[in-house]
């Protein structure tokens, strides 16, 4: 029961937690980032430091371990684009040529998308990793 309140508790503090960053790492997809996490398994806390920086928020684990959280704010600059598309049509009426036409251009600015990835480590009371967990790629 502690354990499901610490867990509740984490979950909170992720969603109100600001967008800081750890050591800038490539963008990954799904099994990727599962596999570098599972090589943590049973690793110590100072080489996960080496490797990734301090944490950005330690907590407990409910049964004396610690919870490692990092935060990367993941952001995208997309370039601004334009796109023109024109319409015509004419032809012929008793010798006479008509016609119209239209052009119409669309314009997107440019834009930043973003999104906040966690990456989280649980650390027992030997000091070894024992379980990961990520959100965000």
């Amino acid at each position: 029961m502690k354990r499901v309140a610490v867990l509740v508790a984490l979950a909170f503090t992720l969603a109100a937690i600001g967008c800081t960053s750890y050591s800038s790492l490539p963008s990954y997809s799904a099994d990727e980032i599962n596999k570098i996490m599972a090589e943590w398994m049973d690793d110590t806390v100072p080489n996960l430091i080496e490797v990734w920086g301090p944490p950005d928020q330690v907590y407990g684990d409910g049964n004396g371990g610690q919870v490692l959280l990092y935060v990367r704010d993941r952001t995208n600059k997309v370039p601004a684009s334009s796109s023109t598309s024109t319409y015509a049509n004419g032809g012929v009426n008793g010798g006479q040529f008509y016609g119209n036409g239209q052009s119409y251009t669309t314009y997107k600015p440019e834009r930043v998308e973003g999104y906040v990835g966690y990456r989280m480590f649980w650390v027992g009371t030997n000091g070894l990793i024992y379980n990961w967990k990520w959100k965000g790629l």
